[in-house]
C-alpha cells in the first residue's frame, strides 16, 4: 500500500479512465483534430471518445483518412481511442442505412378501438394507420359500467384483412372493440431508426459501422482503438393517438392508452408461449387496466427487454470482444425511465448486459449541488427532475451492474457535464465528480471538446477556443479525478441488496421506487447494491451468504409493493429458505416470506443484523462514504455533499490501526492512528478526503496545522482585470479598495481577476483561507504560486513562505465564460458573482 500510495500521489502519467468526447464535424481539418487530441492529453486524460457531431461521411470514404490520423497520433501519445457508433447520437440510425431498407425500421403494435352497447349487431370499418399496416387481430372486451377498465370476458373476432369491414354481435353490456395493428408508425425518430428487437435490423448497424471500421482499421483494434460507444439507444416509441395529457419522454410505458408498443413480426407467438396461452385476446390489457393486466404487462416487458438485450446489447458486445475491443455506452436513465419504454429499453440491467462497462450519464443540469431533497429547475424533459433519483438511484444503477457482472471488472462509466452550459464552473464540476466517485463510479466521459468556438451545441466545450479562463482549473480537476480513480481502485464490499423495481412498475400496481430505500441507506452511510430479479433465479448461497458476481449479500430488501410476478416471489422465498435475510419495506405482500420493516427503521434493523459497517455518532445525511478493498488495504472516500454546512463528527469504521488521511486537492497527507476504528471527520462543503488503512509510510505532503488563531485580514487591494480574449494583459480597475466582486465594475465580465495587497508582519501566518470566491483561485506570495484551489474550501498552507518586512499577496480568480457566452442551458443555474468578495482569513 505504501508504494502504491506514493506512486498515486506523485502520478504525472494521467489516466485512460478519462475519455472525453472529441467532436468531429464535416469539413474537419486533420491537423485540428490532432491538436485537439494533444490538448486532451495535456489534461491528464489518456483516452478520448471520437464522436461524429456531425460528420456526414461517417464510416464512409472521407472518414478513414481522418480517423486514421487520429489513431496514429494516439499511438504516438500512448492514448486510447473510442468511437461513438453512429453518424450522430442516439445510436440506431445505422448511418442512414435504415432509409434504404424501410422494411427493417421500427415496428410497433398499435390499437384502434370503438365502443358499443349491446345487445346489438354492429359493423366496424378496418382502421389501419398506414396502407402497409398488418392486422394482428381484432378483440372485443367487455367493459365495466364506469371508466375504461376491462373485464375478463374477451372474444377474438374473425376478420378478413382484405375486406373493408368486419362485424360483431355484441351481447348485453358495454363492449370495446379493438383492432390490433402492426405498423411502422409511432416512432419518435420518424422511421429512420433500427428495430432493436429484430436481429436483421440490428445487422444494418453492425454492417454499416462496426464491420466497416474493422475492414479499414483492424490493425488498431485492441491497441489504439479501444472500442465502440453506444449513446442512448432505445425503443424510441411514442403516442399514435392524441391524449389530454401526454407524459414526457421519460414516462412512456405499458398501461398508457394510445402508446405504440415496440414489436417484431412473430412476437405474439413468443408472448403466448411465455404466457401459457394464446395472448392475442389479452393484448388490450397492455394499454388498459383490467383483470389480468399485471400478468400480461409483465410477460410483454419481460420478453421485449430480454430481446433487446439479446439482439442489440449482447450482439454488439460479442462482436467487439471477438475482435479484441470493448463495447461501452449508456441508455437514458432519466427520472427512473430506465425500466420503461420510449427513451429506454425497458430494463437497465438487461439493456447494458452486453457492455464491458456499466454506463450512465448526467447532463442538462439534472444534478445541482445541494438539491438532494428539493426539486429544482432543469433543462431536461419538461423542466422537472426527481432529485432522489439523481442523488441515489442513478449512480447506484451503474456501480451495481458493474459489481454484479464479473466481465465488467467493476468498471462504471459516467458521461458528465454535457449541456450544463457555459455557466458551469469547475467547483460544480468537482462536486459532480465526487458525487459519482463516492458511489463507486470510476470511468468518466467529460462532454465535450469541440473544434468550433463558440458552438451553441450543448456547451460547455472545455478549451473554449483558447478563451476558457478556467481551463487550467479543469486540467487540475481531471488530474485529481484520475488519481482518485487509481486510489479507489478495488472491490466494494456491501452485504445488503435492494431488489430492482422494474417488475413492480410493469404491473401497474402501486409500489415504492427504489430511491426511497436508497436514500434511507445512503444517508445512514450503509452501502448496498441494486439487484435485478434475474439474479435471483439460480442463487449461490452458503452459510446464509448469497454470492452474486463480485458481491456477497446477507440481506435482501424488497421495496413496498402490492404485486410481484409469482416467479419472483418464489425466487425470493427460496433465497430466504437458504438462509439469506429477507425484509419488505412497510408491508409484506401475500405469499412472500419476509420480515416487515418500516422504511425509517431499516438502518436500525441492518445494525441489529451486524451488517452496518460504518456509523456516525450523530446523523449526517450529507456525508457520503465509500469503502473498497484493494491489495490488503481498506480505503474509504468521504464527501460532504452539503453546500452550506460543515461536517464535524466521529465515524466508526470496521477497521482500526494506522491509516493515511489524504486530501488530494488540498495537498494534505497525514499518518494517523485509530485504536478502535473511530476516526474524526471534519469536512467543509464540497470537501472530500480519503482514509487508507493498511501499511502507510511517511507523509509526502505538508501536514495541516491545528489549533491556530483565525482572524480576518485587514487590507486594501488593487483590482485588475484580464479579459478572456487576452488573459495575459491586466487592466487596473480599482486601487486602495475593499474586496468586491466585479460585476458592478464590468457587467458580463469573463476572464481573470487579480487582487493584490501588501502585508507586513506576516511571517507567522501558517494558513490563508479565501471566502466569497467566484469561482476558482490561485494564491501567490511574493511572486511564488502557493497553489490552485478549484472548489471550497479555498485554503492554502503558507508556513515558511513569507519574508521579513513587506510581502506581496496576490489572489488570482478565474471566472466561467458564462458572462461572455449566455446560453439557454445555463438558464437553470445560478452563478457566483465573479471575483473575490472575502473575507480573507489568516491563521497564525
Amino acid at each position: 500500500m505504501d508504494q502504491r500510495l506514493t506512486r498515486i500521489l506523485t502520478d504525472t502519467e494521467g489516466s485512460d479512465a478519462l475519455m472525453p468526447f472529441m467532436w468531429v464535424m464535416t469539413g474537419a481539418d486533420t491537423l485540428q483534430m490532432v491538436s485537439m487530441l494533444q490538448t486532451i492529453k495535456s489534461c491528464g486524460m489518456n483516452a478520448a471518445c471520437v464522436e461524429s457531431r456531425t460528420f456526414d461521411d461517417f464510416a464512409k470514404e472521407s472518414w478513414w483518412p481522418l480517423i486514421t490520423a487520429i489513431l496514429e497520433e494516439a499511438r504516438r501519445l500512448n492514448m486510447r481511442v473510442w468511437i461513438l457508433d453512429d453518424t450522430h447520437y442516439p445510436t440506431g440510425y445505422a448511418t442512414g442505412e435504415v432509409d434504404k431498407h424501410p422494411e427493417k425500421r421500427q415496428l410497433h403494435l398499435a390499437e384502434f378501438h370503438t365502443d358499443v352497447i349491446g345487445p346489438r349487431r354492429v359493423q366496424q370499418r378496418l382502421h389501419p394507420y398506414n396502407p402497409e399496416d398488418r392486422l394482428l387481430g381484432a378483440v372485443a372486451v367487455r367493459r365495466g359500467a364506469a371508466g375504461e377498465e376491462l373485464e375478463a370476458d374477451c372474444r377474438v373476432l374473425k376478420v378478413d384483412p382484405s375486406a373493408p369491414y368486419f362485424s360483431f354481435s355484441a351481447p348485453e353490456g358495454v363492449w370495446r372493440i379493438f383492432q390490433l395493428w402492426l405498423t411502422h408508425e409511432g416512432a419518435a425518430r420518424k422511421n429512420a431508426y433500427i428495430n432493436m428487437l429484430d436481429p436483421e435490423s440490428v445487422k444494418l448497424l453492425v454492417d454499416a459501422v462496426y464491420e466497416q471500421h474493422y475492414q479499414h482499421l483492424s490493425q488498431y483494434f485492441g491497441k489504439e482503438l479501444a472500442g465502440f460507444f453506444s449513446d442512448e439507444p432505445s425503443f424510441g416509441n411514442t403516442f399514435l393517438k392524441n391524449r389530454a395529457t401526454v407524459p414526457d419522454y421519460h414516462h412512456k410505458t405499458v398501461g398508457m392508452p394510445g402508446l405504440a408498443l415496440p414489436w417484431r413480426y412473430g412476437l405474439e407467438e413468443t408472448l403466448s408461449q411465455k404466457y401459457g396461452a394464446d395472448i392475442v385476446g389479452k393484448l388490450p390489457l397492455l394499454w388498459y387496466d383490467g383483470d389480468g393486466s399485471a400478468d400480461v404487462r409483465d410477460v410483454y416487458m419481460d420478453v421485449v427487454s430480454a430481446l433487446y438485450s439479446e439482439n442489440f446489447s449482447k450482439r454488439l458486445g460479442n462482436w467487439c470482444r471477438e475482435r479484441n475491443v470493448e463495447y461501452i455506452g449508456h441508455i437514458i436513465e432519466d427520472n427512473n425511465s430506465h425500466c420503461r419504454l420510449g427513451g429506454s429499453p425497458g430494463h437497465y440491467f438487461r439493456g447494458l448486459e452486453g457492455q464491458d462497462m456499466a454506463g450512465l450519464d448526467v447532463v442538462l443540469t439534472q444534478i445541482l449541488p445541494g438539491f438532494v431533497h428539493t426539486d429544482h429547475c432543469a433543462s431536461v424533459g419538461a423542466g422537472y427532475v426527481d432529485p432522489l433519483f439523481y442523488s441515489f438511484t442513478l449512480p447506484k444503477l451503474g456501480v451495481s451492474l458493474a459489481h454484479l457482472r464479473p466481465h465488467m471488472r467493476n468498471r462504471t462509466m459516467c458521461e458528465i457535464f454535457g449541456a450544463y452550459g457555459w455557466g458551469l464552473d469547475v467547483p460544480t464540476m468537482k462536486w459532480l465528480v465526487d458525487h459519482f466517485l463516492v458511489f463507486g463510479v470510476n470511468r468518466f466521459v467529460p462532454h465535450a471538446f469541440s473544434p468550433i468556438y463558440p458552438n451553441p451545441d450543448c456547451p460547455p466545450h472545455f478549451q473554449g477556443g483558447g478563451q476558457n479562463p478556467q481551463f487550467e482549473d479543469f486540467k487540475t480537476l481531471m488530474r485529481y479525478t484520475g488519481r482518485m480513480i487509481k486510489l479507489l481502485d478495488g472491490n466494494r464490499v456491501p452485504e445488503v441488496a435492494v431488489l430492482y423495481h422494474a417488475e413492480m412498475e410493469w404491473s401497474g400496481r402501486p409500489f415504492m421506487l427504489d430511491e426511497y430505500v436508497e436514500q434511507t441507506l445512503t444517508e445512514a452511510q450503509i452501502d448496498y447494491d441494486l439487484v435485478p430479479a434475474d439474479d435471483l433465479e439460480s442463487p449461490q448461497v452458503r452459510d446464509g451468504i448469497w454470492s452474486d458476481g463480485n458481491a456477497s449479500f446477507r440481506l435482501l430488501i424488497v421495496p413496498q409493493a402490492q404485486s410481484l410476478p409469482r416467479r419472483i416471489i418464489d425466487r425470493i422465498n427460496a433465497l430466504g429458505e437458504s438462509g439469506v435475510q429477507i425484509v419488505q419495506v412497510n408491508t409484506v405482500m401475500d405469499c412472500l416470506n419476509a420480515k416487515c420493516v418500516a422504511l425509517e427503521r431499516l438502518p436500525e434493523h441492518i445494525e441489529a443484523l451486524g451488517l452496518r459497517k460504518v456509523k456516525c455518532i450523530k446523523k449526517e445525511p450529507y456525508l457520503r462514504v465509500l469503502q473498497v478493498r484493494s491489495d490488503g488495504a481498506d480505503i474509504f472516500m468521504l464527501f460532504n455533499e452539503s453546500v452550506t454546512g460543515d461536517i464535524d463528527t466521529l465515524l466508526r469504521l470496521p477497521v482500526k490501526g494506522r491509516y493515511s488521511f489524504i486530501d488530494l486537492l488540498g495537498s494534505r497527507h497525514e499518518d494517523r492512528f485509530s485504536p478502535d476504528g473511530t476516526v474524526p471527520v471534519r469536512l467543509s462543503p464540497f470537501e472530500s478526503a480519503v482514509l487508507a488503512f493498511g501499511e502507510t509510510g511517511a507523509a509526502v505532503c505538508p501536514k495541516s496545522e491545528l489549533n491556530l488563531r483565525a482572524e480576518a485580514l485587514r487590507a486594501k487591494w488593487e483590482i485588475a482585470l484580464a479579459d478572456c480574449e487576452d488573459m495575459d494583459t491586466f487592466v487596473t480597475v480599482a486601487r486602495d479598495s475593499e474586496l468586491m466582486a466585479v460585476e458592478t465594475l464590468r457587467p458580463g465580465f469573463a476572464g481573470k481577476v487579480r487582487y493584490t495587497s501588501y502585508l507586513s508582519d506576516a511571517q507567522d501566518i501558517k494558513r490563508v483561507e479565501l471566502k466569497g470566491v467566484g469561482d476558482t483561485a490561485q494564491l501567490i506570495i511574493n511572486g511564488r504560486t502557493v497553489g490552485r484551489r478549484i472548489c471550497p474550501p479555498y485554503s492554502f498552507l503558507t508556513k515558511g513562505l513569507w519574508q521579513e518586512g513587506e510581502n506581496t499577496l496576490t489572489v488570482l480568480i478565474s471566472t466561467t465564460l458564462g458572462g461572455k457566452q449566455p446560453d439557454r442551458f445555463s438558464d437553470c443555474m445560478v452563478s457566483n458573482p465573479p471575483g473575490l468578495e472575502g473575507p480573507v482569513i489568516v491563521y497564525r
